[in-house]
């Protein structure tokens, strides 16, 4: 009988999918049997769903964003060849005054570009000198600053009035913008200029040129 008692004994295991529900008929539970019965049984319930619905869970999930890309830089390394045509010409005094007549003019030029990265080293060569010039470049656009130049200065230029004329080198720059194997840009140089064999100023000089070149 004990055997039989035992199978017949309702089981006191509650599944753990079912919410004990408080009885609310009759007296009721007391008021410390309902205080457990929130804390033990809904509380964790209330929580266990908002962690649920965090998760995002039940739900559509929204798609995550997608990672930010790397902007790429344009890869110009290699030899390039071209021309250059004097736009302007200003200040300078006589060597100036006498420059004015090239405006318009075109001279070639050929550039052979190294590139590591963003950063970019040249050499610019043209009727037989050359310069080195240091920049970067960018997804569509190069940027190059003279460093040093093989003939920094130009001793004894004559004036139209027969007046001599040193010349010095202070600064270039060129800009361009890249497409393919194609840079198109301007370019900008400073000199100053002296009364020959002096050190006395006969004032600046600036010329600017628009310039094209290819990729060989």
């Amino acid at each position: 009988m004990r055997a039989s008692a035992r199978r017949h004994r309702p089981s006191d295991k509650r599944s753990a999918r079912c919410l004990p529900i408080p009885n609310h008929a009759g007296s009721g539970p007391s008021q410390d049997e309902g205080q457990e019965w929130i804390t033990t049984r809904v509380i964790p319930v209330i929580v266990i769903a908002l962690g649920f619905v965090s998760c995002g869970g039940g739900g559509s999930r929204s798609p995550s964003p997608a990672a930010p890309t790397t902007p790429t830089v344009a890869q110009v390394a290699g030899v390039w060849t071209g021309s250059a045509t004097l736009n302007s010409v200003t200040g300078g005094g006589c060597i100036g005054a006498a420059l004015q007549a090239a405006i318009g003019s075109t001279t070639s030029f050929a550039v052979a570009v190294t590139q590591t990265g963003s950063s970019l080293t040249a050499t610019v060569t043209e009727a037989g000198s050359s310069c080195s010039y240091s920049g970067s470049v960018g997804t569509s656009t190069v940027v190059l600053n003279l460093t040093t130049c093989e003939i920094g200065s130009l001793l004894g230029a004559q004036c139209p009035n027969g007046a001599l004329r040193d010349v010095m080198v202070v600064s270039g720059a060129l800009t361009g913008s890249v497409s393919g194997n194609r840079i198109t840009g301007t370019a900008t140089d400073m000199f100053n200029i002296f009364v020959a064999g002096t050190s006395t100023g006969a004032g600046a000089l600036t010329s600017s040129y628009s310039f094209q070149v290819t990729r060989q």
